[in-house]
C-alpha cells in the first residue's frame, strides 16, 4: 500500500468532520426555522394534505400507530398523535447538548417534508 493511500483516509474523515460541524453550524444558527419548518410541515403540512387527500379518498392513512385510530375515531385523531411527537422532540431538544439539539426539530421537519411530498404526489396522481 502506498503512502499516500495511508494519508488520505485520515485526511477525508477530518474533511467530513469539518463539514458536519459546519452543517451542524449552519442549522444552529437558524433554530427559530427549523422549528417552523418542523411545525409547517410535520403538523401542519401533513394536516392539510392527509385531510385532502383522505376527504377525495385518493390516500389511506398508512402509519402502523395513526392507521387504526384514525379508523376508530374519525381524522381528528391525529392531533393528539401530533402532540405526542412534538412533545418528543422538545423533550430531545431540552435534553440533547446544543448543537445537537436542533437535531430534533431538523428530524421533524425532514420527515414532514417527505410526508408532505408523498402525499401531494399521491393526490395528483389520483384526483381526475
Amino acid at each position: 500500500m502506498d503512502e499516500r493511500a495511508m494519508t488520505d483516509g485520515p485526511t477525508r474523515i477530518r474533511s467530513a468532520i469539518v463539514r458536519l460541524d459546519q452543517l451542524t453550524g449552519y442549522f444552529d444558527a437558524r433554530r427559530s426555522a427549523v422549528w417552523a419548518a418542523a411545525v409547517a410541515f410535520f403538523v401542519g403540512g401533513d394536516l392539510l394534505t392527509t385531510g385532502i387527500g383522505l376527504r377525495y379518498g385518493s390516500i389511506v392513512e398508512a402509519g402502523p400507530v395513526a392507521a387504526p385510530l384514525l379508523a376508530a375515531h374519525g381524522f381528528w385523531m391525529i392531533l393528539p398523535l401530533k402532540a405526542a411527537a412534538l412533545a418528543v422532540a422538545v423533550g430531545l431538544y431540552v435534553t440533547v447538548p446544543r448543537p445537537h439539539d436542533v437535531g430534533a426539530p431538523l428530524g421533524l421537519a425532514a420527515v414532514g417534508a417527505v410526508v408532505v411530498g408523498w402525499n401531494l404526489a399521491m393526490i395528483a396522481l389520483t384526483i381526475p
